[in-house]
């Protein structure tokens, strides 16, 4: 009896046990099948988002194919306006100046008829040919007597005036009669003209590159016979374009020993030679 009790205990529990492995085995299999599921979802999301974006972004680069086949249309349609305005522009000059020209015709003639010839007079001889080697002459820009060392040509002349070589043109140098001048320690030539006191500095702020280069030559001179060793060249900022032309000007000048920067660049001090 007990046996028969026992083995009936033993079927009983292996039969809960096999019911147990096949629930347990359908909860895997609706575990697996759920996973299947979620996996075939998110691949379907992904290829979804690939879509997407792959279409997205075949549409911004079919819109940026057309914003740039607009642009180039618009610069081709813009240049060809630019080309036929200037077409027409030069059109109307040719226009203007035939017009112009024909009207002004009859009063050229009118003024061509009634001016007389003019009357022909023999040339003054240029002052190249009055000025030699070794004559004395006065500077008239500086009120200084000078003498001429030799005539360089283009109408330049180098002249020793106190002691110092100076290039000058021959229309600033006028002949004085050829007797020894007595050195005179005075503020003032023999023909009354005052020397000058030159300043150390030169301001040149607002001035155009030519007018700056010609206050500069100027002023460079009368400090290079007022002794001055040092002087400076004001000239600020600005875009820089003076600054280079003095700078370029400066290398070449045959008084200038050395130049250098001052105030950031606004200042060039100007070291004269001996």
């Amino acid at each position: 009896r007990q046996v028969g009790e026992l083995v009936q205990r033993l079927e009983a529990e292996s039969a809960e046990l096999e019911a147990q492995q096949e629930r347990l085995a359908s909860d895997r299999r609706a575990a697996a099948a759920a996973r299947a599921r979620i996996e075939a979802e998110e691949e379907e999301d992904r290829r979804g988002r690939r879509e997407r974006l792959t279409s997205f972004r075949r549409e911004l680069e079919e819109e940026l194919d057309s914003t740039r086949r607009e642009l180039r249309k618009l610069v081709a349609e813009a240049r060809q306006a630019s080309k036929e305005q200037s077409t027409r522009l030069n059109e109307f000059e040719k226009t203007l100046s035939a017009k112009l020209e024909s009207a002004a015709a009859p009063l050229i003639s009118k003024v061509e008829a009634e001016t007389p010839p003019p009357e022909t007079t023999a040339l003054p001889e240029t002052k190249d040919a009055e000025l030699q080697p070794g004559m004395r002459v006065l500077v008239a820009s500086f009120g200084m007597e000078g003498e001429i060392l030799r005539l360089i040509g283009n109408g330049q002349a180098e002249v020793n005036v106190r002691d110092k070589k100076l290039r000058l043109p021959v229309e600033k140098l006028e002949p004085l009669p050829s007797r020894p001048a007595a050195p005179r320690l005075t503020t003032r030539s023999e023909y009354g003209l005052e020397l000058k006191k030159t300043p150390s500095e030169l301001n040149l702020i607002g001035c155009t590159v030519e007018d700056a280069l010609d206050r500069a030559d100027k002023f460079l001179d009368d400090a290079f016979l007022s002794e001055h060793r040092e002087v400076r060249l004001i000239h600020g900022h600005g875009t820089g374009r003076l600054k280079r032309a003095l700078r370029e000007w400066l290398t070449g000048h045959p008084q200038v020993a050395n130049q250098k920067s001052e105030n950031r660049g606004g200042v060039t001090v100007v070291e004269l030679k001996e």
